[in-house]
């Protein structure tokens, strides 16, 4: 098994470049970190907690755009 470089690394090899909410192909500088649970609410810097979502998406989960 191949080790990746770098936890984000990881990300962007699991979500193959794409927003892993609405599937948009950006350029891979317009995908954002975000975490399923925020860290405010107990969640962590895991694999399991975070996914790369474009910023329409990120908009969406933070309340400033409507769902």
């Amino acid at each position: 098994m191949l080790l990746l470089k770098s936890f984000d690394e990881a990300l962007l090899k699991r979500s193959r470049g794409k927003c892993e909410y609405c599937g948009l192909l950006p350029d891979w500088r317009g995908l954002q970190k975000h975490h399923k649970v925020f860290r405010s609410q107990g969640g962590g810097d895991t694999l399991d907690n975070l996914v790369l979502i474009c910023g329409k998406c990120s908009s969406r989960e933070h309340g400033i755009i409507e769902k």
